[in-house]
Parts: C-alpha cells; sequence; structure tokens
C-alpha cells in the first residue's frame, strides 16, 4: 500500500506492518495523473 502525505509517499511493505520506505517528493506541483505515474513507478522497484 502506498500513501501520499506532504510530499513524502510512504509504502507499507507486506508481511511487515512496521517496516516503511519513503520517497521524499520534489518541491514541485504533482498532478493527479503523475502522483499515479510516480507511485507505480515506485512500486515496481519496491517490493511490497
Amino acid at each position: 500500500m502506498a500513501i501520499a502525505l506532504e510530499k513524502k509517499i510512504y509504502i507499507y511493505h507486506k508481511g511487515n506492518e512496521l517496516q516503511t520506505t519513503f520517497y521524499h517528493l520534489r518541491e514541485v506541483d504533482i498532478f493527479e495523473g503523475e502522483i499515479e505515474g510516480l507511485v507505480s513507478y515506485i512500486l515496481n522497484k519496491v517490493e511490497c
């Protein structure tokens, strides 16, 4: 599961609720379509 909050995307790993990975987003305006693409990209790179 991924949650975008305060320019950070938190990735919650399956099987280990305490392990999270977060990516800090650059200080840019991100539109809904772009954030969906970014989340898909990150989820493909990180096992969750």
